[in-house]
């Protein structure tokens, strides 16, 4: 009888072991990351919903170290030519600014790698009708 009750004790504690254990899938984490990483677009409508969807694809492509694609979403005339070296962790608007036919800007507040927070102005122009990155000072 004894042994029968050690046997059950220890059934209830692999029991209560298993299911307070976190779960250890990378995949869970990374995508939470990614999730925390890009600006929320349920907030924004029309154009300002435009500009946003540009940040986050220039933000996941940076990270994914996907230059050509990256490169492909700034103006022709713009300074920018390379990646930046370091990874976006954290994203925010901070506010956005006039939009008008052929420009507009959008300021944020950029968290890199271990770096402290960073404001940052996206400017935008229209090429053929479409908004493009002109820069990010």
């Amino acid at each position: 009888m004894n042994d029968l009750k050690r046997l059950g004790v220890l059934f209830l504690l692999i029991m209560i072991l298993g299911c307070t254990s976190a779960p250890t899938s990378g995949n869970q984490s990374r995508s939470l990351s990614d999730d925390q990483t890009i600006i929320d677009e349920n907030k924004y409508s029309g154009q300002e919903l435009e500009l946003v969807q540009i940040i986050n694809k220039s933000t996941k492509l940076l990270n994914d170290r996907n230059e050509r694609e990256y490169l492909a979403l700034f103006a022709k005339s713009s300074p920018v030519s390379q990646l930046n070296k370091k990874k976006v962790t954290r994203i925010e608007v901070v506010s956005l600014g006039p939009i008008n036919k052929d420009t507009a800007s959008v300021e944020t507040k950029i968290w890199m790698d271990t770096e402290p927070e960073t404001t940052k102005l996206y400017s935008f122009t229209k090429e053929d009708d479409v908004w493009k990155i002109y820069d990010i000072d």
